[in-house]
């Protein structure tokens, strides 16, 4: 068993310091600016805030690239041609992932190096903020975990740590969270939660943009670690169509405090 004590004080001690150094004014600006960008979709289509000039529009931009007013002059470059792994969205949801494969890409991806401080991804101030957490939707989709739940990943001492144990019931929920309209892409992910009175005590509403970069930074971190992996054809797909709020309580944190932005597929593809 962990003992919770150790989280517990160091929490304390954290948070003492930290509430004489933050602005309760700013952080409620990145709060209600973060409440008004999150989503509540239903299974009901109609009710998508998308009209027919946006889907139009859709389908001339869609994997393009933007290119500025201001054009002056073209370099050409002649480089050799090569073949970049993208995004997937059809996962063996059969395969288990073996504890050996998981530890690998997590600890790879976002663990602390032994002796070092920092991480593989930069953080603004090495503040740190943004935890990245795993969604196992199926017991034993890895090897080891029995339970659907959510499990904090700790960087420093290359562990997870559960926060929340799924029933059947709660189960259901957390699967309408995070994909309304359909069945779940696999049956583990992750997701990002920005701890915000971390992000914004010292770089204040630019601490809230950094955030955002360091989520970008570890997800791609993940992908590096995916795309090293040997043992089989491991892929991933980024999902933004989830619902904010209730996603971030069923896996155990603040919708104030430690809101989840973003969520990452990822397992076996078929």
């Amino acid at each position: 068993m962990i003992a919770m004590n150790e989280f517990v004080n160091d929490r304390l001690i954290r948070d003492y310091f930290q509430d004489d150094a933050i602005s309760l004014d700013v952080l409620n600006k990145i709060v209600n600016f973060h409440q008004s960008s999150n989503f509540l979709l239903t299974k009901d289509i109609k009710s998508y805030p998308y009209t027919k000039e946006i889907f139009d529009w859709l389908q001339k931009v869609e994997n393009t690239d933007v290119f500025p007013n201001n054009l002056n002059k073209i370099i050409e470059f002649q480089p050799n041609e090569k073949s970049y792994p993208g995004t997937s969205r059809e996962f063996n949801k059969e395969n288990i992932i073996s504890k050996r494969v998981i530890e690998n890409l997590l600890v790879g991806a976002f663990g602390r190096s032994k002796g070092k401080s920092s991480k593989k991804y930069p953080s603004a101030g090495a503040l740190y903020p943004v935890m990245p957490i795993l969604l196992v939707l199926k017991g034993d989709a890895v090897e080891g975990i029995a339970e659907p739940g959510s499990y904090l990943f700790d960087g420093t001492k290359h562990r997870l740590i559960q926060l929340e144990q799924w029933d059947s019931e709660t189960l259901d929920s957390v699967l309408e969270a995070i994909n309304p309209l359909g069945n779940p892409l696999s049956n583990t992910a992750l997701v990002y939660s920005i701890d915000l009175r971390r992000a914004v005590t010292k770089y204040r509403m630019r601490g809230y943009r950094h955030s955002l970069i360091e989520v970008g930074l570890m997800a791609q971190s993940f992908i590096n670690e995916l795309h090293n992996t040997n043992d089989f054809n491991l892929g991933q797909c980024m999902w933004s169509g989830f619902n904010d709020n209730m996603l971030t309580r069923l896996v155990g944190l603040n919708t104030r405090e430690a809101p989840v932005v973003s969520l990452q597929w990822f397992g076996e593809v078929r």
